[in-house]
């Protein structure tokens, strides 16, 4: 298994259940645990491949019915996972929710004196996000504005724009 450590410390409270550990996730097998500092783990998903269903990348199905009662809404308010789907298993209607695994992003890492390279290292983004991102901030300033504030924005857009390769008007 290929796991990667979302939380190194995530405390979960479900149908009278307190669980703190470190939460887990294996993409490549839809799996998510979460691990105790005594070594012992919980898995907190389930496969379904036998009953038909398949995840999608960055998906995980979690049980919603006997001791994981209530687990998705922990998973949720714990900012780990957000709910995609709520799928009744037959034949007796158990409840499972297909869930997306909430990453936390990498923070941005700043060149200081010390450093050998003369840029910042970015977060990776996609061109989708950059665009959304731009969109909102084309709507927030309305156009032309000449508040001092929106124009040190308008630059560090266009900064990140061309630091990123991506050609096009950053202003509207």
């Amino acid at each position: 298994m290929n796991w990667k450590t979302i939380r190194d410390h995530v405390a979960l409270s479900f149908d009278e259940i307190e669980l703190t550990g470190q939460l887990q996730h294996d993409p490549t097998q839809h799996a998510l645990v979460l691990a105790f500092d005594d070594g012992d783990s919980e898995v907190l998903s389930i496969d379904l491949l036998s009953s038909g269903y398949v995840a999608f990348p960055g998906e995980v199905f979690v049980r919603d019915y006997s001791e994981h009662f209530e687990l998705p809404a922990a998973l949720v308010e714990a900012g780990v996972c957000e709910a995609v789907e709520e799928i009744q298993l037959r034949p007796h209607g158990s409840r499972v929710q297909r869930m997306r695994v909430i990453e936390r992003a990498t923070p941005l890492v700043f060149p200081t004196a010390e450093s050998h390279s003369q840029q910042a290292v970015l977060l990776p983004v996609t061109e989708q996000r950059i665009a959304e991102a731009h969109g909102a901030a084309v709507d927030a300033a309305h156009g032309d504005s000449n508040d001092e504030e929106i124009e040190r924005l308008w630059e560090l857009v266009e900064v990140l724009l061309g630091a990123l390769q991506i050609e096009g008007e950053a202003r509207p």
